[in-house]
């Protein structure tokens, strides 16, 4: 079968699966996952103890030994029962692990001030509520200041939420699908023609940023490299005068020898040679904000990485003495004395 008969028999597939009738979607199941610690028995002399190693924090400590003290509860099956109740521990729910939950539907979360009052923190906290209670539970919240000072009251909260009762979910509203087949392709076409232009403005974006970048680049990643190599060339000339100032024999064998060599093939004295620079200047903006925003923000990353280099090899030259001399030779003598003055 020829390609071209496969592109045809995906088209027709593709646009087909348009018209088949649409199933409706079902609502989220629970589907807890407990935690199974064999040392929590009856018959451990020490299963308080043991139970308290899976708290996350001194309050949740607080909140599980007021439970245990006032509502007597005791190992049962995994879990801890007592008065009519049961309470679980470090419970394991969609991607959400909940400080406790008591009859397996009351969710009860120990809040401490310095995780959970930024603004930040209280809308995590919220989505996290709500798919929660998607599920159907019932979101009892804290705070670790009432269970330090008031355990008792802290309890009473528990047992206030379990008199009103499991509320009830109501049930997902479904909203039935288009019968309509040709409505629902041209939706499709529409979201992916929608995420190709979406790709090509990336890509136009990238681009644009990559090329008003360019020279900056260049630029930084130049100096890193005149750097590298002063630092390099300068950590084999302290080691190569170390080793000959071990030996004076050795140190005079080199001299001959490196003389003899400079006879064979004697070296041009045209001075050092000069690395052609390039200018770490500010890009050339382009008047779209959306570019010119990743511009900048590149240039602000090039920048700082700039920074830290310059920090680097001041932390290099500042426990490693010896190479100070060699490298404000290396770089005055190609040009590049500003390199020097920004790190010494």
């Amino acid at each position: 079968m020829s390609g071209l008969m496969w592109v045809a028999i995906v088209v027709a597939v593709f646009v087909l699966w348009h018209f088949l009738p649409q199933q409706k979607g079902r609502p989220a199941q629970s589907s807890p996952k407990f935690r199974n610690d064999l040392r929590v028995s009856p018959a451990h002399d020490q299963w308080q103890r043991v139970v308290e190693e899976h708290c996350e924090s001194p309050a949740e400590v607080a909140f599980l030994r007021a439970m245990i003290s006032a509502c007597d509860l005791r190992p049962e099956k995994g879990s801890l029962a007592g008065d009519g109740m049961r309470l679980d521990l470090q419970v394991e729910e969609s991607r959400y692990r909940v400080d406790f939950l008591v009859d397996r539907w009351l969710v009860v979360e120990i809040d401490g001030a310095a995780y959970h009052s930024s603004p930040e923190a209280v809308a995590r906290d919220q989505r996290r509520d709500q798919e929660l209670e998607a599920l159907g539970y019932t979101i009892l919240r804290i705070p670790a200041r009432r269970v330090f000072n008031q355990p008792i009251a802290a309890v009473a909260d528990v047992r206030a939420a379990l008199k009103v009762g499991k509320r009830e979910v109501p049930a997902p509203v479904i909203v039935p699908s288009e019968s309509n087949g040709f409505f629902r392709l041209g939706r499709t076409l529409s979201s992916v023609g929608r995420a190709a232009r979406e790709m090509n403005d990336f890509e136009s974006k990238a681009r644009a940023t990559q090329l008003a970048l360019a020279q900056a680049k260049q630029a930084a990643d130049l100096e890193r490299a005149i750097l590298d190599a002063a630092i390099e060339g300068a950590k084999r000339r302290v080691e190569l005068d170390d080793w000959l100032r071990e030996d004076p024999a050795r140190a005079a064998s080199y001299e001959v020898h490196h003389a003899r060599f400079r006879a064979l093939f004697p070296l041009k004295e045209d001075g050092p040679v000069a690395v052609h620079r390039i200018e770490f200047l500010p890009p050339t903006l382009t008047g779209n904000p959306d570019i010119d925003l990743a511009i900048e923000n590149g240039f602000a990353s090039l920048s700082d990485e700039r920074r830290k280099l310059e920090q680097s090899t001041q932390q290099t030259l500042s426990q490693e003495p010896g190479l100070r001399a060699q490298v404000q030779q290396t770089l005055k003598s190609t040009g590049w004395e500003d390199l020097w003055d920004r790190i010494r």
